[in-house]
């Protein structure tokens, strides 16, 4: 049997050495040319030792490598709550993106729970990780907390409105989104808007739909204050119909509008002929319902491509508050009001 063979038919983890000796060079050129450093050997050689090693099945060991350096080249994801289809799609990017420069990436969640933003940031802290992404709104005290326990990791905030000091923030600019929003119900005929959102809510949000009303001199729509849940948005909608049916009702998260809309079926009304519907941040789910809603989209793809490059391309990190472009998805939800509902 050949000496390829032999290798090819081993029984235990290749190690560095075997790849070496496949390739007829020494164990630290199979490094170089593994670790992204082949510029450093000729490329002949390092085509040699990325086939030896894709023959013997060889995986350079990143936790032995981090042992060494003190560092990893890993990326942490600290995502608000993985259940909401909003976060699953911030971390599917993230992934990729990681994916496409060879980093691993480390995912946690304090399923919504603020009491465990910290120790799970002083956990990824200790895993002396490349940088964190966090996409967690984080509090002045919140981060008082992090900074008095010594965290020191790089970190990219999405959508922050508290900066943590040093790092980079991106925000999906959603202002201009949420005007073109309700200016496109005002262009269509509704004055009165419905609000059911988060109990926590998005303050520019609320400032902005307030706002709207207060503008035209037409009283506020009602509101209802909910969790940030498919159950949380039908409770809502059913406490908005009880104070009367409005022409139009903004949901302040696409979950949110999932629940909205079948509370709105259950009361015998349709979409968009007895009232309309607009929700935030354009989740898969709504655009496959019927009718598909229209919605306000935050450009997931390019922020979460950002944040993974900021990581890897900047040391140190330089602080830097960066503002992306939300737009307006129009579908099948708003129309103009129903005449025959409006002289009920």
């Amino acid at each position: 049997m050949s000496d390829t063979a032999k290798e090819s038919n081993r029984t235990k983890p290749a190690t560095r050495a075997d790849v070496a000796r496949l390739a007829g060079v020494s164990p630290s050129v199979v490094s170089f040319a593994l670790n992204k450093g082949s510029g450093r050997v000729a490329e002949d050689t390092a085509r040699r030792v990325r086939e030896a090693a894709a023959l013997l099945g060889y995986v350079p060991n990143a936790a032995a490598r981090a042992l060494r350096r003190g560092t990893s080249d890993a990326i942490g994801l600290l995502i608000h709550d993985i259940r909401n289809p909003f976060y699953n799609q911030i971390a599917a990017e993230v992934q990729q993106a990681c994916d496409r420069h060879g980093r691993n990436l480390i995912v946690a969640t304090p399923l919504g729970q603020g009491a465990r933003f910290v120790p799970l940031l002083m956990q990824l802290d200790a895993s002396k990780l490349a940088g964190i992404i966090v996409t967690v709104h984080l509090s002045a005290e919140t981060i008082d907390r992090l900074l008095a326990a010594g965290f020191s990791t790089p970190v990219v905030q999405l959508n922050s409105n508290e900066p943590l000091p040093g790092a980079v923030g991106l925000r999906p600019g959603y202002p201009g989104a949420i005007d073109a929003a309700f200016d496109h119900l005002a262009e269509l005929g509704h004055e009165s808007i419905a609000f059911v959102g988060p109990r926590t809510p998005r303050a520019l949000q609320i400032q902005r739909w307030e706002a709207y009303h207060r503008e035209r001199g037409v009283p506020r729509g009602s509101y209802a204050e909910v969790e940030p849940t498919r159950a949380g948005g039908h409770d809502g909608m059913r406490q908005v119909l009880t104070e009367g049916t409005p022409t139009a009702v903004f949901a302040g998260t696409g979950l949110i509008a999932v629940g909205v809309m079948l509370a709105l079926q259950e009361a015998g009304l349709r979409v968009p002929d007895d009232i309309s519907v607009l929700s935030y941040d354009d989740i898969p789910d709504i655009q496959f319902m019927l009718p598909p809603l229209t919605s306000i989209r935050i450009p997931v793809e390019e922020m979460a491509r950002d944040a993974v490059d900021a990581l890897i391309s900047r040391s140190p990190l330089a602080e830097e508050q960066r503002q992306y472009t939300s737009a307006l998805i129009v579908r099948g939800s708003t129309s103009a009001p129903n005449p025959d509902r409006l002289r009920r």
